[in-house]
């Protein structure tokens, strides 16, 4: 898997004009492969909640919705949380192993 590749199709993801359907599922697609503990249950807590709007042919923006709105402040808690990864200089592996408890160790003073 490329570095932080998940975190860079979520981005996608809400960045982009697709069907309810589409949408959807790619939220749960990256859910299921990422080992990221918070990305995985806030992507399955957006996917529900986009699975549950219109028809599944409507066309759906997520970057797009007000933050006023539960679907939009998810959106964008998520993007802002991408975002700061992406930014990180920390590898994927550290960020995956400090979610687990690992603790990096400290320098010799």
């Amino acid at each position: 898997m490329a570095e932080k590749k998940d975190y860079q199709d979520v981005l996608i993801i809400i960045d982009t004009v697709a069907s309810i359907v589409t949408t959807g599922n790619g939220l749960v697609k990256i859910g299921h492969r990422t080992e990221d503990t918070k990305l995985k249950a806030a992507l399955e807590k957006l996917a529900r909640e986009v699975h549950m709007r219109g028809g599944p042919t409507q066309k759906i923006h997520l970057g797009n919705i007000s933050t006023t709105m539960s679907l939009g402040k998810a959106a964008d808690q998520i993007k802002k949380y991408c975002q700061a990864v992406l930014a990180s200089a920390k590898p994927q592996w550290q960020i995956l192993a400090e979610q687990h408890g690992w603790i990096p160790p400290t320098p010799n003073a």
